[in-house]
């Protein structure tokens, strides 16, 4: 047998050992130099080459391993109970955010009855006991807790409906946390209301200068007293979006958010991400943005904030293979209008829209590249294949223009990879425990 194709190993400075983390199904071991030495050579015992193999470290032929990796989305397709949708409930806001990709979109616009009619049945004709058992609403805007009614009433038809069929029901909110407070979290919780994501940009006057209210005043103060409230109730995971000039300011945020009491175990996820500059025709021309996931200063921050981000105990995402939502057989975006996408960063661009509600879904590969990996040599020869498959088709749209062609990730992955893998060492887990 073989050492696996997508097989990172990282030698531990100081240290006779050496960590190995295989892609696919990103698991990790920590090995002595000599039990490494053996595992190069292939000259390991056949009882431990058998734990390496179904572990993924050890592999028949890398052909084989390399044909398993090009068919992991449709295995993934296959074997996906779940369906998840975005629903874009309205494009109304009480926030004033910089760099709103939805941007000169926003107004008055909701979600009606019929339309959500329309939409309650394209879940049902999609939703089947046999294969799909589960079903998940991810509920943007706008703000989608502007929308509340319209939130209950598919919650009052689905979730009956779904548990009928011996399935289950629940939805989340992707919401800015002006409004996510306890009275309605309680309430919303019945009609199936498992999770939260929320955005906030840092310590106070950083947050407060990129998302303000539309009167110009600040929402940091509320959001953190909101979250306070209603943390016990739901998961929250929480995000933030960063520049070039301000990433370091967010370990303040981190620090004030341990003084005031979101501590590690009332928070799901903290993750922040960078602003990516946008030039579609809705979204504000805001320079401070990055063009490019390979600009050098992005390697450097992601790897600042995550160490931060672990060293005060909070949970992160791991290394792991990235399904696009455009490759995900069962996920899509509605917008309000009952028009369909198949990413949320694209509602409103009509090119890159994919059927509506009446009329369902129509063939997208050409629209959104489905094959746009497997036409890259490089894709096709890179050991970071199994975490990228490509790159984000939004970044590569809002830098190029285009969707076709690649956002490679190898050069961030290079300055990244190895770091996290010794980040995962050093905070997820205790010295001399087993890695996996």
């Amino acid at each position: 047998m073989l050492p696996a194709y997508y097989l990172h190993a990282c030698k531990l400075v100081n240290s006779n050992q050496t960590l190995l983390f295989t892609l696919p199904s990103c698991a990790s071991i920590l090995m002595p130099e000599e039990s490494y030495a053996a595992f190069k050579s292939g000259k390991i015992p056949v009882e431990s080459a058998r734990q390496l193999a179904r572990a993924g470290f050890l592999v028949e032929d890398h052909d084989s391993e390399k044909a398993n990796v090009f068919g992991l989305i449709d295995k993934l397709n296959r074997i996906n109970s779940t369906v998840r949708v975005s629903v874009i409930l309205n494009l109304v806001c009480n926030f004033a955010c910089k760099y709103c990709y939805e941007g000169s979109q926003k107004g008055e616009h909701r979600m009606d009855q019929p339309t959500a009619d329309l939409l309650i049945e394209l879940l049902k004709e999609r939703f089947s006991p046999s294969h799909k058992n589960k079903m998940i609403l991810d509920l943007y805007g706008g703000e989608p807790l502007l929308s509340v009614p319209m939130i209950k009433y598919l919650a009052s038809k689905l979730k009956p409906w779904a548990e009928e069929q011996n399935g289950i029901f629940e939805f989340t909110l992707v919401t800015n946390a002006s409004l996510l407070n306890r009275e309605t979290v309680e309430e919303l919780k019945e009609y199936g209301l498992r999770s939260a994501r929320v955005t906030i940009d840092g310590p106070p006057e950083t947050h407060n200068s990129y998302r303000p209210f539309k009167n110009g005043r600040g929402s940091y103060d509320l959001i953190v007293k909101n979250l306070l409230e209603v943390c016990d109730l739901i998961k929250v995971s929480l995000g933030g979006n960063f520049t070039e000039t301000n990433f370091r300011k967010f370990t303040e945020l981190l620090d004030d958010l341990l003084a005031k009491g979101l501590t590690p175990d009332r928070l799901q996820l903290v993750k922040f991400s960078q602003v990516t500059k946008t030039n579609d025709e809705f979204s504000p021309k805001f320079n401070e943005g990055c063009c490019s996931i390979d600009e050098p200063w992005l390697a450097e921050a992601f790897l600042f904030l995550r160490e931060e981000i672990l060293k005060r105990g909070y949970r992160t995402s791991k290394p792991t293979p990235n399904i696009c939502m455009a490759e995900a057989e069962d996920s899509f975006v509605v917008h309000y209008d009952g028009s369909i996408y198949k990413c949320p960063g694209l509602i409103g661009v009509e090119r890159f829209k994919v059927g509506n509600l009446k009329d369902g879904l129509e063939d997208y590969r050409e629209t959104y590249a489905l094959d746009n990996w497997r036409n890259e040599e490089k894709c096709r020869e890179c050991t970071y294949l199994p975490l990228c498959f490509g790159g984000c088709r939004y970044a590569r749209y809002q830098r190029t223009g285009e969707m076709e062609g690649v956002e490679c990730m190898q050069n961030h992955y290079n300055k990244t990879l190895e770091a996290m893998l010794l980040q995962e060492l050093k905070y997820r887990r205790k010295p001399g425990e087993a890695a996996g």
